[in-house]
């Protein structure tokens, strides 16, 4: 292979973690499968008391949570678990703090699975789970996990070549699956010509097949839809099977031709057909983020749905446009090729049958293995000029998001990605 300029480009694009594909599998998820209005989002720099959201999450609960904490007899860390608690426990009464000491008790620690000091094992009503990263954050994801009940699952639809969500191929969305897994969502894959959907589906994923589908198949994404499911639907308009049945139910049109973005050379990037996304509106599941991401071969979309509220989350800059002519040489606007900025990611949502909220993504990017976060300059900066970045939890979780860091040091978690689906915690 010639090692040119746009070739390292790719392969530097190939190997950076799917940011936005987490993004829009977490956020998406999180909103997608919401059973009830609540939002939590605790990125709120307050030391002695819990945030609004953590207190809200607090009074659903009708048992007592008890927090096990498998700390040394460092003060320091002791006080620090000490007082996060405490914050707790001013909100519910029935909140209750053990500490034990892993090289006194190495039988109860080996048997509890701690691996670290400082590690919270948190139980509500016979469930469990562990943290080894401890701030509001991880502490109210994880008791907002166990309150939940209900067994819900995310399906990931195969059978056709899609992202394979176990897979080990640079295309594939292993390391997604891996963090939704680490998240407390179920997931499963499934080929719709062997196997129902299960009934308690809370979101179906749709990943880019390259095969067409069965008419069986195709019946029953439909009446999954009717009955008010939820889809995210990452479009591959340059596959085989651009799926006309699904986009005409929807209501929504991929365009042909790619995007061509000249805002690239702005950051560096050779390639025109990098589609650049530097902004994006107040909506979920977008709303607070700002990291600058870029869409190799996006394709632009557009939408016709009656009955549907519809957002457009992703939109290219103004200095994009259409190409629909062949990519050679240098390449220029030309008669018929529609002009930025473009849609190339919906929200749709509607009410169904019971006052549900049935919710839909779709993604026209045309080569989701290599979507990805671009460093521009220097760390992209969120509303209060703090940096944007991946996950802080050194234990390799990748959700990107916008979070502050408190002065001691405790990270806040963007858990308006990180899932709020009704889903059982882990056992």
């Amino acid at each position: 292979m010639e090692m040119n300029p746009r070739t390292r480009w790719y392969l530097r694009l190939q190997n950076v973690v799917f940011v936005v594909l987490v993004l829009a599998l977490l956020g998406t998820v999180a909103w997608l499968g919401q059973q009830y209005n609540m939002e939590f989002d605790w990125t709120m720099n307050r030391r002695n008391s819990l945030t609004q959201d953590s207190i809200a999450l607090l009074k659903t609960l009708d048992a007592p949570v008890q927090v096990t904490a498998y700390a040394s007899d460092d003060e320091t860390l002791r006080g620090a678990i000490e007082n996060l608690v405490r914050r707790y426990q001013r909100e519910k009464a029935d909140v209750t703090l053990q500490f034990v000491n892993p090289d006194l008790a190495p039988e109860q620690a080996r048997a509890a699975g701690i691996r670290f000091n400082g590690t919270l094992v948190i139980h509500y009503k016979g469930r469990r789970e562990q943290l080894s990263s401890v701030n509001e954050a991880t502490v109210s994801e994880a008791i907002a996990r166990l309150s939940r009940e209900r067994e819900t699952w995310v399906v990931f639809m195969t059978g056709h070549g899609e992202r394979a969500i176990d897979g080990r191929a640079n295309f594939d969305l292993a390391l997604l699956g891996a963090e939704l897994r680490q998240q407390g969502f179920r997931i499963q894959a499934s080929n719709l010509a062997t196997n129902p959907l299960p009934d308690n589906t809370a979101l179906l994923v749709i990943a880019g097949p390259r095969n067409e589908w069965l008419p069986s198949e195709a019946q029953v994404v439909g009446n999954y839809l009717e009955r008010g499911g939820n889809l995210l639907w990452l479009a591959d308009p340059e596959g085989v099977a651009p799926l006309p049945q699904l986009a005409q139910r929807l209501g929504v049109e991929i365009k042909p031709g790619v995007v061509i973005d000249a805002t690239t050379q702005l950051v560096g990037v050779a390639d025109p057909t990098v589609a650049v996304v530097a902004e994006y509106p107040e909506v979920e599941p977008v709303a607070g983020f700002r990291m600058m991401t870029l869409f190799p071969r996006a394709a632009a979309l557009a939408h016709s749905a009656s009955g549907w509220n519809v957002e457009a989350i992703l939109r290219t800059t103004p200095n994009s446009w259409r190409e629909t002519g062949i990519l050679s040489g240098n390449v220029i606007p030309g008669e018929g090729d529609e002009e930025g900025p473009l849609v190339i990611g919906f929200a749709m949502e509607r009410t169904v049958v019971d006052d549900k909220q049935q919710r839909v993504v779709v993604v026209g990017d045309q080569d989701t293995r290599r979507t990805a976060a671009a460093p521009v300059s220097s760390a992209p900066r969120g509303r209060d000029g703090r940096e944007v970045g991946l996950h802080r939890d050194t234990r390799s979780r990748f959700l990107a998001g916008v979070g502050q860091v408190h002065d001691d040091g405790e990270g806040a978690a963007p858990t308006r990605f990180a899932g709020h689906l009704d889903v059982p915690a882990h056992e």
